[in-house]
């Protein structure tokens, strides 16, 4: 029984060491533990500040992106708005140049409309002008005559009558023909005037002719 009791107080004590230097390990590891913690803790709160910093610092890049965003569609939009107000401005430029172009087309068709009419009327007006010079010619030639017959009836009869007539009649016709060469030469000058000149001085040239 002796013997058994001391085993147990033996046994007792061997705990108690034990326990003793596990309490000390214990001891040593919950120290050890709460600096971790400490740490831990101090280490989370630089991390969580960090993470702040990085979410207002992604906030203010959301914000910075999204205000160049809407710049950039604003400018996207005026730039389109340019695009076709050029496009409307190029439009309205073609349609007036193919307006003019018709214009033009129509102005020449006029003008040459207006050149064939003008030497229809220069034409015409020769034709006149030969009608009246040889009705006038006629005219002249039909009172000389007459004036020289009387005057032969008046001085003289027969043979020298009738002499005084031919002669009369030939001069009268020589200065009849030389009129109407001259005539004829002004009517060449006017058709070469009447094929060179334009649509103003067309206007023009017939007012004076019909003048």
């Amino acid at each position: 029984m002796i013997k058994h009791a001391e085993g147990l107080e033996e046994e007792l004590r061997d705990y108690k060491d034990r326990y003793s230097k596990s309490s000390m390990r214990i001891g040593k590891l919950e120290s050890a533990n709460a600096e971790i913690e400490v740490e831990f803790k101090e280490k989370v709160k630089r991390l969580e500040e960090v993470e702040g910093r990085a979410t207002e610092r992604i906030r203010s890049l959301s914000s910075e992106l999204e205000n160049v965003s809407m710049e950039k569609n604003k400018e996207l939009i005026e730039l389109k708005m340019k695009n076709k107000e050029a496009e409307c401005a190029k439009l309205k430029v073609d349609n007036d140049l193919d307006a003019q172009k018709r214009k033009c087309k129509e102005l020449e068709k006029e003008n040459d409309a207006q050149k064939i009419r003008f030497i229809g009327l220069v034409k015409r007006v020769t034709n006149l002008e030969k009608e009246y010079a040889a009705i006038n010619l006629k005219l002249e030639v039909d009172d000389e005559v007459s004036k020289k017959e009387g005057k032969i009836d008046e001085t003289d009869g027969g043979e020298n009558c009738t002499r005084l007539s031919i002669l009369n009649m030939k001069e009268i016709t020589l200065s009849r023909d030389e009129r109407v060469r001259q005539f004829s030469a002004g009517d060449s000058v006017r058709h070469s005037l009447a094929e060179a000149s334009g649509n103003g001085q067309a206007e023009g040239n017939t007012h004076h002719f019909v003048y």
